[in-house]
């Protein structure tokens, strides 16, 4: 039975800071659906600060040894890349942080994972980010999908325009709303 999975928002820089607003907001994904097979594939997520109050010490240790840092950092270090535009962490490296993060090895040995996404969320009571680490494995052959311009993100709202003399940037939204029916 096949199963949707929840629509990333686009990633927009500056929404995961303490009076941002993202909300699911995609930092970062490789290989992961629109939806499921509930009955074959493999899904495993958890929040950030679940795994902290789950195991503080061991998540804290295993972001120190991927990331170098505290959970602050996940969503930053995750997308950071070169001046080549190439991601510094590798598939790999974001499959062995997300792999030791959900202790995959103990909840689900055995299991091949094929899959990997991070949201980001900023809590709206503290100003706190959350970050969602999820692992599919993807058993039944669905379609899947890699990097930020894919159909399971929604860019609605959060697309940025920059204007072609470099002189700002807005909202797509805004940028519509801004230019409809002046553009021809």
């Amino acid at each position: 039975m096949k199963s949707k999975i929840r629509k990333a928002e686009g990633h927009s820089w500056g929404e995961m800071g303490s009076f941002g607003k993202a909300s699911n907001m995609l930092m970062r994904q490789f290989n992961y659906p629109a939806e499921y097979d509930n009955k074959k594939d493999v899904l495993r997520s958890a929040d950030s600060d679940r795994l902290l109050d789950w195991d503080y010490a061991g998540f804290r240790a295993t972001l120190k040894k991927h990331l170098g840092h505290g959970e602050m950092s996940i969503g930053e270090l995750i997308r950071a890349t070169d001046s080549a535009g190439n991601y510094i962490m590798s598939d790999a490296d974001v499959f062995a942080f997300i792999k030791e993060a959900l202790k995959t090895e103990e909840q689900n040995p055995g299991v091949e994972w094929t899959g990997y996404r991070v949201t980001g969320t900023v809590n709206r009571s503290n100003g706190y980010p959350i970050f969602t680490l999820s692992l599919f494995a993807n058993l039944s052959g669905v379609e899947v999908y890699s990097g930020d311009f894919a159909p399971n993100v929604d860019h609605q709202n959060n697309m940025m325009v920059i204007n072609a003399d470099g002189s700002g940037m807005m909202k797509m939204t805004e940028w519509s709303k801004a230019f409809r029916g002046k553009l021809f």
